[in-house]
């Protein structure tokens, strides 16, 4: 998943593009968009920040399998709500549209540099690339798309505030997708929780304050053993990787699922026009929808997670099996990652 910050700014972009319409209610409806550019990854942050539970594994199973009836699922619950929660849902929805999009169109560029940084690290330090990354992107991204302003700068609450009531519809939603989707059953105060969590955590990485949070993340990792594996979401910290993780210079890279697609030269700027051209496409009948007039949603093709080399392990469909070692030692053969 592009993280948090690049969601809010791809949300913020798609605002200036939408009908004046949408626009007007996704910003009459206050946090719910914004919430909803973070799809289902608050999900990850029940039980902090490295856990294993239920909840967790229903945001896999969000991001791997099914996004059609997913996205479907929103539109039904939105058009079904009452009148007091159907501007919030609506807005919602166009807001997870919009996290689809962006995850579907740049989780490919992702996993490429999480399989290439597997052949220079050590194994222990696996689990925390896929977060490097994304926390890297962050870092670079916002000041590009704000006047050269530093990511420290942002505040999430100043974009996902979450007051009792927003988070009890929220959880209300999530209760929906899970029992009809997933066959799950969730409560309203666990799911309450993981959004609280998601909110809590990530100011922590943002700010004044964030030294203090990057000395207790860094002896977090030590008592993990796992170097990276929560410090690697503290903001601005990041200055010795790639200074090129946007691709600015255009070095190719491939979708490693789809190696007939051959290879792409695409920054990361460019796969954002990319996801918004798609989301464009696709919010009309999403509203449509929402508002009963009968236009069906067209078929979507791939994942959130589009790109991950490796499919869910059947027994647990959250973990991420790209940071599992395999016959090959848990990387891919050299071949499919070289550049052209």
């Amino acid at each position: 998943m592009p993280d948090f910050t690049t969601h809010v700014l791809f949300g913020e972009l798609l605002l200036s593009r939408m009908p004046q319409e949408m626009r007007e209610e996704a910003l009459a409806a206050g946090a719910a968009y914004f919430w909803g550019a973070q799809g289902p990854d608050p999900l990850f942050y029940a039980g902090g920040l490295k856990g294993d539970n239920a909840l967790r594994k229903l945001g896999g199973q969000m991001h791997r399998r099914h996004p059609q009836q997913l996205l479907e699922e929103l539109v039904r619950s939105a058009r079904d709500a009452s009148p007091e929660e159907k501007p919030l849902l609506k807005a919602y929805a166009l807001g997870f549209l919009a996290h689809y999009c962006l995850d579907r169109q740049v989780h490919p560029y992702v996993y490429f540099l999480v399989e290439r940084r597997k052949r220079a690290l050590p194994e222990d330090c696996w689990p925390s690339i896929h977060g490097r990354v994304e926390c890297h992107i962050d870092d670079l991204l916002y000041p590009r798309m704000k006047e050269g302003r530093p990511v420290q700068s942002f505040r999430p609450k100043d974009y996902c505030p979450l007051d009792e009531a927003l988070a009890a519809s929220l959880a209300r939603l999530y209760r929906r997708l899970a029992g009809t989707l997933y066959g799950q059953a969730p409560s309203s105060e666990e799911l309450a929780q993981a959004f609280r969590a998601c909110l809590r955590y990530t100011c922590l990485f943002y700010g004044p304050f964030r030294g203090i949070t990057a000395w207790l993340a860094r002896f977090a990792d030590r008592r993990a053993r796992c170097p990276g594996l929560y410090s690697s979401h503290v903001k601005g910290l990041l200055a010795g990787d790639d200074n090129d993780v946007l691709n600015l210079h255009q070095r190719p890279w491939r979708n490693l699922c789809r190696p007939e697609e051959g290879p792409s030269v695409l920054s990361v700027p460019q796969l954002l026009e990319e996801a918004a051209q798609a989301w464009l496409e696709l919010a009309l009948p999403l509203w449509e929808g929402m508002e009963g007039r009968g236009e069906e949603l067209p078929p979507v093709e791939g994942t959130f997670d589009e790109g991950n080399p490796r499919p869910p392990r059947e027994d647990d469909p959250q973990e991420d099996a790209a940071d599992q070692p395999e016959e090959t030692g848990g990387k891919l053969p050299a071949s499919s990652l070289s550049q052209e």
